[in-house]
Parts: structure tokens; sequence; C-alpha cells
């Protein structure tokens, strides 16, 4: 039987050692100059190669390394998730009237776009502040803050943030608390990193120092997005999830926009670890030897649902979407099975045509798991 590896188009280079071993092989070619942002139908080729390497004698080390991460892959249940989930977007944006599905999972709970593009909250900072100001080397900050605060009023109040301005940010965000409204979006946990200080105080502080940092932390335009997340999840008080939002932001301005891991890059967190655990037939909270370990993994099972999900409509998807439909569907067999409910439930918007347009089911729901991966 031939054994066969998998080009992957632009992936990181401090990936490249940890792929190769797993019998992954890199590519130099450059992604399509289209990205799946641009719209939230945008499709894409699939940008995978296949090249088969000669058969070589006995049972290699990287296909046993691959049967111990899958024992028995099963994407059917992620596809089903995929599709019913986009079918769901497509359905309020049309008009129609509710239920949007006939699984009583999706009409009660609350879960996130297939593509984190079609978010309402990520709809508008893309509108307000990412692409009116693509050109701005410090974009990134502004999406710490956007992500930071992640509530769409308190964002349009404080205004495009770059320079930064701490007393203005905490006066407006202290007047809004005083007046009663809504502050901070409810789609992660942000505490006051068990600090004695109120919230916005704790959260300036972290931006703060992202501030301090600016010029280093700058996108460059060498940059892999693993380079500039590794950059950003050292940073006091941002860690991986939070570090990965920002990216997942910046990556549609340039120079992230250019770089050679854009389709590939995902940072795991707990509920796409369990997501890929499921598919792959391994035990729900299996640890994981490492994240490339994982990130491998996810690249297989990229390569192996590309074809069907073109069959589906829903075209090309980034690694960072992939990686959030696995830790929404570890919430969708939660529920499924038996094993826990989601922390929210399904409450459509109100009074926001945008909200309709782009099918978000809650101001509160952004992006990731509710209270980010859980």
């Amino acid at each position: 039987m031939e054994d066969w590896t998998i080009t992957i188009r632009v992936p990181d280079a401090d990936f490249g050692a940890t792929l190769a071993k797993l019998g992954l092989v890199l590519s130099d070619e450059r992604p399509h100059e289209q990205h799946v942002g641009e719209a939230c139908s945008t499709k894409d080729e699939r940008g995978y190669l296949y090249r088969p390497r000669a058969a070589q004698g006995g049972r290699s080390k990287q296909k046993e390394e691959k049967d111990d991460c899958e024992p028995s892959r099963d994407t059917s249940r992620l596809l089903y998730w995929i599709k019913e989930r986009d079918a769901i977007r497509l359905r309020r944006a049309a008009g129609q009237p509710r239920p949007w599905s006939d699984n009583p999972i999706f009409r009660e709970w609350s879960f996130c776009n297939v593509r984190r593009e079609c978010d309402r909250i990520t709809t508008w900072i893309r509108e307000k502040w990412r692409e009116p100001h693509a050109g701005d080397p410090d974009l990134w900050f502004a999406m710490a803050v956007a992500r930071l605060v992640n509530w769409t009023d308190s964002l349009a109040a404080i205004g495009y943030p770059v320079p930064w301005d701490r007393g203005h940010f905490i006066a407006v965000l202290q007047a809004r608390a005083a007046r009663g409204e809504k502050v901070w979006g409810d789609a992660y946990n942000i505490s006051n990193g068990g600090q004695s200080v109120p919230k916005v105080e704790h959260v300036a502080g972290v931006l703060d120092k992202l501030w301090a940092r600016r010029k280093p932390l700058r996108p460059r335009p060498d940059d892999s997005l693993q380079s500039f997340y590794g950059r950003l999840k050292d940073m006091d008080g941002f860690a991986s999830f939070m570090a990965a939002q920002v990216v997942a932001d910046t990556k549609f301005a340039e120079p992230l926009r250019s770089a050679r891991d854009w389709w590939t890059f995902a940072a795991p967190g707990p509920g796409s670890k369990r997501g890929l655990n499921r598919v792959l037939g391994r035990p729900v909270n299996a640890p994981w030897r490492d994240d490339d370990t994982w990130r491998a993994a996810l690249a297989r099972v990229h390569e192996a649902i590309a074809a069907d999900l073109e069959s589906i409509g829903v075209g090309r998807l980034c690694g960072q979407d992939l990686q959030n439909c696995l830790c929404e569907l570890d919430k969708f067999e939660r529920v499924r099975l038996g094993e826990g409910k989601p922390k929210r439930r399904f409450v459509p918007h109100g009074g926001s045509s945008d909200a309709s347009k782009q099918g978000q089911p809650s101001q509160a729901k952004a992006t990731g798991a509710a209270g980010g991966e859980s």
C-alpha cells in the first residue's frame, strides 16, 4: 500500500519540525490572495496538495504516532454541526421565521457561527475599527482593546483607541457603569486578575503593558501568525486564548494578511481539544502530548473534510475557524449525549439589523465558547 503524506501550503516554519515527524510535508507555495473574512460566504480553493511518498517496508514510526492519535476518525458529527449552523445563519439572513432549525439543541442553546467573521461583534469591529485603520501599525493594539471589552456600545463610546489614553478608557467605562449600562461583553471571562482593584483598572493595566511594548510587539513582514501569537501570549494578563483572538482579527490586515500560515494557524483550548478528541475517537478528556501534536492532528482533519466542506456549500475554512467549530461541536455533543449543558441559551438579539443579517444569536455571543473555551 502506498504511504501518503499531506503537503500543506503556507505553514509556519516553527511548526515544521513537528509536522515532519508526523508525516506531513511542507510547501513554500503562497496562499490565495482572497481571504475568507472579506465575506461570510466567500469560498476558496482547498489549498492542499497530495504527494505520495515512496513505499517503505514495515510500519513507520509516523504511522504509529498518527494511529495513536486517531484510533477511529469520524467527521460526520463535525460536518453536521458545520452544515446546520451555517444553514441557520443563512435562514436568518433570508428573513425566514423561527425556528431556524429542526434540531432542539440548536433551538435552545447558543452557538457561534462557523466563520468568526460572520459574528455580530466581529462585524462591528471589522467595519468600524479594522478596515478604516488597516494601515495602522498598532491596529493589533486596537484589536486587543476590542476583545478585552467585547461590547460594541462600550467600544463606540471609547472610540478608536490609538494612541492609548488610559484615563479616557477608564472614565468612559466607569460612566457607563454608573448609568447602569452594560460595559463588558459576556463571551470571555475576564476577571480582575485576582487583584483587589476594579475590573476596569485591571484591564487598563494589561493594556498599559501592551502599549508600552508596542514596538517589539507589532506584526512584522517576516512574521507568521504563530510567531506573532507567541509574542502576545507571553505578555502579562494576556495568555493563549486572548492572544489568539487578537491574531484572528489582526490577520486580515498586512503584514499578517500575507503570513505563510494564514490558513493553517490555530491555538488549541480545552474545548477544541475535547472536540478534536471526539472526532478522532479518543477519550473526550484524553490529554495531548503538546500543542504541536494537536495542530498536526487538526491539519489531518482539515484535509480530510476539505472536499466535504465544498460539497455542502460552506467552502474552505481557515484553521482558527475549524478550531472554533471543534469547540462548539464539543458543546453540542455534551448536550446531545447528556454530559452537560452550555453556559448560554439562545436568545435572538433584538432591534439590530446587522444581527439578523449576520446570523448572530445574541449580542453577548461574540466568538469562542462563552467565557472562552470551557
